[in-house]
């Protein structure tokens, strides 16, 4: 995880920020890095991007299986991309993103 100086001292409100898709993909992985540490859950945590850059923003590895989290900022519904399904049958994969307000 990388957040550029810039980012950190960057008050202005989020509806003029061009940087939200990472502020929020950044946010979950540290919210998802501090659940595994209350929950004592030991899990390898990896980034994965094919070479035509298609990427899951977090896959997770425990307890035997892959879990991908895909992290969005849209207020479009995301499709759950193809070559992840294909590639990890038995994966799971949990899209998260803001739509309409909400979280999912």
């Amino acid at each position: 995880m990388y957040i550029p100086q810039k980012q950190i001292g960057n008050f202005n409100p989020l509806t003029i920020r061009n940087d939200l898709g990472k502020l929020w993909e950044n946010y979950i992985i540290i919210e998802r890095m501090k659940r595994q540490e209350y929950l004592r859950s030991v899990a390898n945590s990896y980034f994965r991007r094919t070479y035509d850059k298609k990427e899951i923003d977090l896959v997770e590895e425990r307890e035997g299986k892959l879990f991908g989290y895909e992290v969005k900022w849209k207020k479009e519904r995301v499709k759950i991309p193809r070559d992840w399904t294909a590639g990890y049958p038995d994966a799971a994969l949990e899209v998260i993103h803001v739509y309409e307000g909400r979280t999912n």
